[in-house]
């Protein structure tokens, strides 16, 4: 069953996922909370298309 720890555990692995080596991320994804989890231990980058456009869009309503 997991409990806070395993989700403190992967939040961090989550956060620190692109400024770590090959080897340190593996041994945090080593950790047993993503299966307790329910999750893959599988980090996934997620490019988000155009946000820094309508980021742009947004502050052009409330800048002028």
């Amino acid at each position: 069953m997991a409990d806070y720890v395993d989700l403190v555990i992967v939040a961090r692995v989550q956060t620190l996922a692109g400024s770590l080596d090959a080897a340190a991320l593996n041994r945090w994804k080593e950790s047993a909370s993503f299966a307790k989890l329910g999750l893959s231990a599988d980090i996934e980058v997620i490019e988000m298309a155009g946000v820094a456009e309508q980021l742009t869009d947004v502050n052009s309503l409330f800048l002028h």
